[in-house]
């Protein structure tokens, strides 16, 4: 119980940051069209910094739940395995993860 409950409360976090960035994304969007670029440099950090968290969470959270389910989560009719093949690359999708934290740090240091 505790492998899927801390991972469902991750999931949920992740959930709420998402919809913080996307109500920005949304603001940032209406400012543009004014002419008004003021929020862009903050945006790609925030979302470097929420790209590298929440694929390095899924894709740990789905293997300790893979690993959970023993010998049957390497099996293709568990669909855990396919879950799991899915996300691995995640994590160096636009650049690895390591990247993407300085991104984040950066705007931090700033």
């Amino acid at each position: 119980m505790q492998v899927i409950g801390s991972n469902l409360a991750t999931a949920y976090v992740l959930s709420i940051s998402y919809n913080t960035l996307n109500d920005q994304m949304k603001e940032s969007n209406l400012k543009a069209k004014d002419g008004d670029f003021s929020m862009v440099d903050e945006l790609h950090h925030f979302s470097a910094g929420i790209k590298n968290t929440a694929t390095t969470y899924s894709y740990f959270g789905i293997d300790e739940l893979r690993q959970a389910c023993g010998g049957a989560g390497f099996l293709l009719s568990s669909k855990i395995a396919d879950i799991w093949s899915d996300w691995s690359p995640t994590v160096t999708f636009e650049g690895t993860n390591v990247v993407m934290a300085q991104q984040s740090a950066r705007y931090v240091l700033k």
